[in-house]
């Protein structure tokens, strides 16, 4: 395809027109449109570095629900965090004993919550009070539970020890993704926060560094098809893989570099017309065809005759 022409974008998200800072839109100061009359937009991505600021346990996705005998609708919101997979249960454990002692009848749960390295799984027990039995609504929140192992809801109480049917993993985010609605992309899908939904994707971004450095990817993108015919303001969001809701970076800025390309696009057969002339022409019999120009001919003699017999004239008859 013949490139009519380009334009390239080098942004740092403090610039922004409006916006957050992980959720930015940019003004273009002149409209792009198209030049060709049969021509399509392209966008590559050529880099994007942005600053491991972010919590693998994000503020999103930190509440959890819970019931305990007496009071079935209660929940606990953890403190947004990194965390490891021994922290984490001792966060759990602090916000329920809070909850527990804000209620209006205030008791003192005493929890049992350990891992096993050798399982990678958690133990949810308690010694006390036997009156109680806990319920963590994993189920309402599933990408919460990937933390503590748990898809669906969890029971325990001084009677009854619950192990989390899954591996727990306390970091489950592994990589970052440059998203954009402005750009429109008709034919990519993505099974990933949810299942089979129009992709928004533009980048993806691998992290393969520890938390408070920068994570920092070059290598251009594959060039992906828009159905746009202008673009005046562009939308940019960041999210992680567990979430569609932009990261919280505490306000740190992050760049990237990317490309609109025009490309005129070649004409193409439709894939009908290619398969209608596949076919063969059926061949007729040679004497079945002269049999039917033979008997057209006969009757186009009859037509004649009658024609020639209405047209002449008749004799008048003599009288004596």
């Amino acid at each position: 395809m013949t490139e009519v022409t380009r334009y390239t974008f080098h942004v740092a998200s403090n610039q922004r027109n409006s916006g957050t800072n992980t959720d930015i839109n940019l003004n273009l100061s002149q409209i792009i449109t198209k030049k060709a009359a049969n021509s399509e937009f392209y966008v590559m991505v050529h880099g994007i570095t942005v600053p491991f600021a972010f919590y693998q346990l994000s503020q999103d996705i930190a509440t959890l629900g819970v019931s305990i005998t007496g009071d079935p609708s209660l929940q606990v919101v953890l403190t947004p965090g990194n965390y490891t997979v021994l922290s984490l249960l001792q966060e759990l454990s602090s916000k329920l004993v809070a909850l527990c002692e804000s209620r209006p009848s205030p008791f003192t749960p005493v929890f049992n919550f350990t891992y096993s390295q050798a399982t990678g799984r958690m133990t949810f027990a308690m010694t006390s009070p036997a009156s109680k039995t806990f319920i963590l609504n994993f189920n309402a929140n599933p990408t919460l539970g990937i933390f503590f192992g748990c898809s669906e809801s969890i029971a325990f109480s001084t009677a009854t020890t619950t192990q989390s049917p899954q591996i727990a993993v306390a970091n489950p985010v592994t990589q970052l993704f440059l998203r954009s609605p402005s750009f429109n992309q008709t034919n990519n899908r993505e099974w990933l926060v949810e299942k089979d939904t129009f992709c928004d994707i533009l980048y993806r971004v691998p992290i393969n560094t520890n938390a408070n450095t920068y994570i920092q990817v070059t290598g251009d993108s594959e060039q992906i098809l828009l159905s746009n015919d202008t673009f005046s303001i562009m939308n940019l969001y960041l999210t992680t893989n567990l979430s569609y809701n932009p990261i919280d970076l505490q306000g740190l800025p992050w760049t990237v570099h990317f490309t609109i390309l025009e490309r005129e696009h070649k004409p193409f057969t439709p894939i009908g017309a290619q398969l209608a002339g596949n076919f063969p022409v059926p061949v007729m019999d040679t004497a079945e065809l002269e049999q039917l120009q033979k008997e057209r001919e006969d009757a186009i003699r009859r037509l004649e005759t009658y024609k020639d017999k209405l047209t002449k004239p008749k004799t008048k008859e003599r009288t004596s």
